[in-house]
């Protein structure tokens, strides 16, 4: 699976290439977040996730997301390919110990 060109834009668009790890965890945060509070309440068990006492929906990632499935451009499968790819990139950060 790819991921979603709509969502591959956005997510580019803001990227933090001085702060990669800062990036990736607020794209996953954001997406565990949706899927959690707003999604079908699927969040992968690797993720580690544990939710507060609400999403975190101030954060631009969230909001994107938000409007991304609200107007049809992304789905729930979408947000969680999203967040798997972003687990990924974490533990390649992590071995390159841009991590913090």
């Amino acid at each position: 699976m790819t991921l979603n060109p709509v969502l591959k834009t956005e997510i580019k668009s803001g990227w933090d290439h001085g702060d990669r790890w800062g990036s990736t965890m607020g794209w996953w945060f954001a997406a565990a977040d949706w899927l959690h509070f707003e999604g079908d309440g699927d969040v992968p068990e690797s993720w580690g996730y544990k939710p507060g006492i609400g999403a975190d929906d101030d954060r631009h990632e969230y909001q994107v997301i938000a409007y991304l499935v609200g107007y049809g451009q992304i789905t729930d499968d979408d947000v969680r390919h999203l967040g798997n790819l972003m687990e990924r990139l974490s533990v390649i950060l992590k071995a390159r110990g841009e991590d913090y």
